[in-house]
């Protein structure tokens, strides 16, 4: 293909994709993780920020019990919204902005690691994919971390092949701001260590002098930089640490089972997930199949059809011999590493497991992976396979724009704002609904957080009290408000 149709078909995919994440996105209330990303831009500014974490490793001081908070997102959050103010729309537009600029480095990773065609298919897979959608709508730092991935992935490739000192500078900053942003993020610079390490010792085994000879291309003048720079990484994280060892959770966390149904959610969600009716939720969740309406059963075929699709290819990619072994391990260990140590490091903190987002930064490798297994098909197979997934991947879109995904905090406080009469106090069940409540309230006085029916005994002596009662009823983060 022509360089220019090539880069044509390219930013018609970004179009597309940059479309889907900015499309209608404050529609939404925020939701318990997004009340508290307001709640702290509201609250303090950029110093505050970096004390608090500083300090105590707590983004919003008094309000959870934990002391593994990081600044750099609510920083870049602060800073965008004293620029743009503080909406539903503009602070998630920072996850939109982050979630377009994937879509480009997904293709030069493809291409860096296969070739453009191969780049393409990845960047149409990436744009379509319903979890990088709904993370790129999300007041969260999880779109971020998917582009920093990206950015230090790719830049690593680049300073393999090259030993430019800009691309080993970009791969150093970008893991830097990674550290200091999710502390599961070490996981990926661990593969990327491992890596490293694999290429290193496939190429020469234990022959040193080999290794560090000078006319080496790629280890040789840049085996001393590139573990320099995996130095440096240490050292940045080596601050983190001792919190790392003596974490502090949320008891939120601790809730749950480790299951192979959760591991089977978390894998499902690699290929994206549905966001039914509140008919729908209330009979799957019962499994009322006999009850599901004609666009319910479209819906769940869809995607599982999608999911399988998508998990096919991902196997032929694994499989098919004819492959650069090189280029392949690589987004193979991108993929395996980080998530076999997530699996072991995070498996005290149970609740993690059956969501997507602690191993986010490995939905990219998937993604490359899958497509480089359609590559192998002919031509004729691989473009049914491409139209299949065009279609079986409307009707899960459609459902994440058409139906309500998060509870409506910004409802709930309106209405009580209209009805709420002086000496009025509000209970939210739990403490941490206390946290969009109080975004969307402005009043933190009048606001109570409660665990248990003996709580509401605050010796408060009130006329009215107002109960928002929330509940998880379908995704893990969807709640339901009473």
């Amino acid at each position: 293909m022509e360089k220019k149709k090539v880069y044509m078909v390219l930013l018609l995919i970004l179009l597309l994709g940059a479309f889907l994440r900015f499309y209608n996105i404050g529609k939404e209330s925020f939701w318990l993780d997004e009340g508290l990303t307001g709640l702290v831009i509201k609250k303090f500014n950029s110093g505050q920020i970096v004390e608090n974490t500083y300090k105590g490793g707590q983004i919003l001081p008094g309000y959870f019990v934990s002391n593994l908070d990081l600044p750099i997102y609510y920083i870049l959050v602060k800073i965008w919204t004293n620029l743009f103010g503080i909406t539903e729309a503009s602070v998630r537009m920072i996850s939109a902005i982050f979630g377009s600029l994937s879509i480009v480095l997904v293709f030069f990773l493809g291409k860096e690691l296969f070739n453009e065609k191969i780049g393409l298919i990845a960047t149409f897979f990436f744009s379509l994919n319903i979890t990088m959608i709904e993370y790129s709508q999300e007041a969260r730092l999880y779109s971020m971390l998917v582009f920093i991935t990206l950015l230090s992935g790719y830049y690593l490739l680049r300073f393999l092949n090259t030993g430019r000192k800009l691309y080993f500078a970009i791969f150093i900053i970008s893991n830097i701001v990674g550290i200091y942003t999710h502390y599961p993020y070490v996981f990926f610079i661990l593969f990327e260590a491992a890596y490293v390490t694999y290429l290193i010792f496939s190429k020469y085994g234990l022959n040193i002098p080999a290794l560090l000879h000078r006319r080496n291309k790629i280890m040789g003048a840049h085996l001393k930089k590139i573990y320099f720079g995996f130095a440096v990484l240490f050292f940045a994280y080596l601050p983190l640490i001792s919190r790392l060892l003596n974490p502090k959770l949320v008891p939120a966390h601790f809730s749950g089972t480790a299951s192979i149904s959760n591991f089977a959610k978390m894998f499902v969600q690699l290929n994206g997930w549905i966001y039914p009716s509140p008919e729908a939720i209330s009979r799957l969740k019962n499994a009322e199949f006999g009850s599901f309406a004609i666009g319910d059963w479209i819906l769940v075929m869809s995607f599982g059809l999608l999911a399988l699709l998508l998990l096919g290819l991902f196997i032929l990619g694994i499989w098919n011999r004819n492959y650069k072994k090189e280029q392949l391990s690589y987004v193979l260990s991108w993929f395996f590493v980080p998530s076999l140590i997530a699996s072991v490091a995070l498996f005290s903190t149970i609740s993690s497991f059956g969501s997507v987002r602690y191993i986010i930064f490995v939905v990219p490798a998937y993604i490359v992976i899958s497509s480089y297994g359609i590559s192998k098909l002919n031509i004729r197979i691989s473009t049914i396979a491409l139209l299949l997934f065009a279609c079986f991947s409307i009707a899960p879109i459609v459902s994440y724009y058409s139906n309500v995904n998060n509870p409506q905090y910004r409802e709930a406080a309106e209405f009580i704002h209209q009805n709420i009469k002086d000496g009025d106090v509000i209970l939210a069940n739990i403490e941490s609904v206390r946290v969009p409540l109080e975004y969307y309230f402005g009043d933190s006085e009048k606001i109570y957080g409660i665990s248990n029916v003996e709580d509401i005994n605050l010796g408060i002596d009130k006329k009215f009290i107002w109960l928002v009662s929330s509940m998880t009823v379908y995704s893990g983060q969807s709640d339901d408000i009473r």
